[in-house]
């Protein structure tokens, strides 16, 4: 059936596109940048401290965030694949 063709090929093509995505999530989530949350004056090394400390866990949850986003893009691109891989699979059955 050429039906269960062209759904393996759309199935397969979105799949793709879905894994590169969560890829680039995955990227971004590792390149984070460490931004103190204030700046204080020279001398103060305390708040210097904290801020930098308030910068990290910022950054920390900002990588969480992503990382739960691209593995929700992981599983869903895993899942269109083997929607692909079953509609293939259906075509060579049904001939």
């Amino acid at each position: 059936m050429k039906y269960f063709n062209i759904a393996s090929i759309v199935l397969g093509f979105f799949g793709s596109i879905g894994g590169l995505y969560a890829a680039y999530c995955w990227w971004l989530a590792s390149t984070g940048k460490i931004e103190p949350v204030w700046t204080v004056e020279p001398g103060e090394t305390d708040l210097a401290q904290m801020g930098l400390i308030g910068g990290i866990m910022n950054s920390v949850i900002e990588s969480a965030e992503r990382n739960k986003k691209a593995a929700k893009l992981t599983a869903l691109a895993a899942l269109l694949g083997a929607l692909s891989a079953l509609s293939s699979a259906l075509n060579v059955l049904a001939k």
